[in-house]
């Protein structure tokens, strides 16, 4: 069978062919067109462009006020608004592929399951936040501070330790030695470079007395009766860390500056052990004056220098303790609370009552089964009346747990325990606390124990009922680190430092300063701001401060810089 003329495969195949090339021709001929006039418009703009700039030959082109040609043949239509399209896309709105897009690959898919994972670490932290402002809330301060800062005392009164002097390039506890003694409308401070008095009213330098060898090694906390500050010496050429170089005791007249009395100790020559080359002491307690060089007591009279009583040896509740060591603190009416230890590892720890006048010991009693040192990192006396021992297990390891810190309170032949730690926070925010044993300074008001948690930028302040055994209350100051230094009738003084870091920092807006505050003893109610703007003390959190009132003024005297990484007033005050 033959294929019919004109209707067969081939013939439909080239008309096919020559539809297309003539598409093909009519569309080269429209872009043909199309280039033919933007380079007719072109070569028209050019031309006037250049007849207007030349100012010769055609005429000028009518424009409008803006500048724009009014005849659309000298309008470049080729030029664009840069960012157009995208303007135009936000002026009209989203559309339906702006909320699908993030959903089209694989990888926006995992990037949201992340996303959705997180979500609850989010809200979980957020709430932990939330509810920890709720359920333990910051002491509110209220008040501008009655007193103004008065006076600063010349930083360069203090003592710093030099480490390009002498073979250490660190200090001992020696160059730690400060205590800070009210004596009539006077205040006398004392450091490792000697015993200096200032004028309560307006810090001015009265007296300065050098104790003469390499400088204090410590001195008691407390002035003596009649006025006498008690401090220990360390010998020409002693190296600044073995307490038996510290072998001469003063005695100073804190309203003169005079020495009163001069004692050596022939008696440290037999002293043996690795307890006396780390620890020298020095207490006072009405007419006396008891210094310790590890097992080594010795009495003193604070009027004429004289030493009743030595002893190495103090019996304990079984007897006698040899190789010992001691702490005390004083009680009035020239007895003194002892804490003692039977042997040089801390063992069989007992308290006691100490007749400073004659050194003998009454009342012993030893502490509960588990607080030897080989089972308590930590024990210090912290109050004298009732009778307080702090002990803790792990407070000296890092980041340990404080749970088993606790206050031992002599109560009637036995011993009442008080947890010492607690937690604060609610989820993340949860946190424990347990008491700063090392720099602290117990207060005790009414039968009730108050004391600051350790910490860094901000820490706590805890009560507790010592007749009753019990934690009372705990309650934060927040962005402020407290010391508790005393108490004022119904209020517990405190000083604090706030502020976010030294004011030498470049774009520090907040530097560190120092505030006295005064809080309820109950725990109730807002703080009130005593003083503020006080000369910043940065190592508050790691060193005590001692404060003394003179009527409507307050004197405030920091711990030395042992480092010597910045200049603080030894003394300041407002009023």
């Amino acid at each position: 069978m033959t294929e019919e003329r004109g209707n067969g495969p081939g013939r439909r195949a080239r008309r096919l062919l020559r539809r297309v090339r003539e598409a093909d021709e009519r569309r080269g001929n429209r872009r043909d067109l199309r280039s033919r006039r933007a380079s007719e418009a072109q070569r028209s703009i050019a031309e006037a462009l250049l007849s207007e700039r030349s100012g010769s030959g055609g005429a000028e082109i009518p424009r409008d006020e803006w500048g724009v040609p009014l005849d659309d043949r000298h309008v470049r239509s080729e030029l664009t608004v840069e960012g157009a399209g995208a303007l135009r896309r936000v002026l009209s709105g989203p559309r339906r592929s702006d909320f699908t897009r993030p959903f089209r690959r694989k990888r926006d898919w995992i990037f949201l399951g992340v996303a959705v994972l997180m979500l609850p670490v989010l809200l979980y932290y957020l709430a932990s936040d939330r509810l920890t402002s709720w359920s333990d809330p910051s002491v509110p301060i209220e008040g501008e501070g009655t007193a103004e800062p008065l006076w600063a005392a010349s930083a360069e009164d203090t003592f710093v330790f030099d480490e390009t002097v002498g073979d250490r390039d660190y200090p001992s506890r020696f160059e730690e030695t400060a205590a800070v003694w009210p004596a009539g409308d006077t205040v006398v401070r004392a450091d490792r470079a000697g015993v200096t008095s200032y004028a309560a009213a307006d810090g001015e330098v009265l007296w300065h007395t050098d104790p003469g060898g390499e400088g204090l090694c410590t001195a008691a906390g407390d002035a003596a009766a009649g006025g006498v500050g008690v401090v220990v010496v360390e010998r020409e050429g002693g190296d600044g860390t073995d307490s038996r170089g510290c072998d001469t005791v003063l005695g100073i007249d804190l309203s003169t500056g005079e020495r009163l009395w001069k004692k050596e100790i022939p008696e440290l020559a037999e002293v043996r052990g690795d307890n006396v080359q780390v620890r020298v002491r020095a207490w006072s307690a009405g007419g006396q004056a008891v210094v310790s060089w590890g097992p080594l007591l010795a009495g003193f009279d604070a009027a004429g220098g004289e030493t009743p009583w030595t002893a190495t040896e103090l019996p304990g509740p079984d007897g006698t303790c040899p190789a010992g060591s001691h702490e005390i603190m004083p009680r009035g009416d020239g007895e003194a609370v002892l804490l003692g230890f039977c042997g040089s590892e801390g063992e069989r720890p007992f308290t006691g009552l100490l007749d400073t006048a004659t050194g003998e010991v009454s009342e012993q009693r030893a502490l509960p089964v588990g607080t030897e040192k080989d089972g308590s990192d930590t024990l210090r006396l912290v109050a004298a009346d009732p009778v307080v021992v702090y002990t803790s297990p792990t407070s000296s390891m890092f980041d340990g747990s404080r749970q088993n810190d606790e206050l031992l309170v002599a109560a009637d032949g036995d011993w009442t325990r008080i947890a010492a730690w607690g937690e604060a926070g609610v989820g993340a925010e949860k946190k424990e606390w347990g008491l700063d044993h090392r720099d602290g300074r117990f207060t005790v008001v009414g039968g009730v124990l108050y004391a600051e948690t350790a910490g860094t930028s901000e820490n706590r302040i805890a009560a507790f009922d010592l007749d009753r055994g019990e934690p009372l209350w705990d309650r934060r100051v927040e962005d402020h680190f407290v010391r508790v230094v005393g108490a004022d009738g119904d209020r517990v003084l405190a000083v604090a430092r706030t502020g976010r870091g030294d004011a030498d920092e470049e774009d520090n807006v907040d530097p560190w300063r120092t505030r006295i505050l005064a809080l309820p003893t109950d725990g109730e109610g807002p703080a009130e701001l005593v003083a503020d703007d006080l000369p910043a003390v940065p190592w508050l959190d790691d060193s005590p401060v001692w404060l003394h009132t003179f009527g409507d003024r307050y004197v405030v005297g920091p711990t030395p810089d042992s480092l010597g990484s910045g200049a603080v007033p030894p003394l300041f005050a407002a009023g």
